[in-house]
């Protein structure tokens, strides 16, 4: 083994942090919704979601800030809850001066699995204060007896 094989092979961890960081960022970029804003495509938007298990149910909350429920889509699959939504900023941007501008338009995209036991077909949701509620009740599992052979 010569010199450049041990440089490569012995990497200082921190470098192995920033070069996994840098993978995980691009891994993102390449797979994540993109939003979109003032015609440019700029970071991923994954906005942050709480799961909480309580008795008898499961409640999501999902942050959307700034978007109307009339921007909000709402699909359930056999395995995941999807949300789709875009924030659309109304104002005329040639008067407005901006030097640069981000935030014009915004697409978010959100998928998250389910638990094999959540009633997909009786939820509810609301959207109040930038903050989207899923509620979905547990459905009871039927335990199947398996003969030993």
């Amino acid at each position: 083994m010569n010199n450049e094989d041990q440089k490569c092979c012995c990497k200082p961890q921190n470098n192995a942090i920033e070069d996994l960081s840098k993978a995980m960022e691009n891994i993102k970029l390449a797979v994540g919704g993109m939003v979109q804003s003032a015609g440019n495509m700029i970071a991923p938007h994954f906005p942050a979601v709480d799961i909480i298990d309580n008795f008898d149910n499961y409640v999501i909350n999902v942050d959307l800030p700034g978007i109307s429920k009339e921007n909000v889509s709402l699909e359930c699959s056999d395995h995941a809850l999807i949300v789709k939504a875009t924030r659309i900023d109304e104002e005329e941007t040639k008067s407005a001066g901006y030097i640069k501008r981000e935030r014009g338009v915004s697409t978010i995209f959100r998928r998250i699995e389910l638990p094999e036991d959540a009633d997909r077909n009786n939820l509810e949701a609301q959207l109040v204060d930038g903050v989207l509620r899923v509620n979905i009740p547990k459905k009871e599992m039927e335990l199947r007896k398996i003969d030993l052979k």
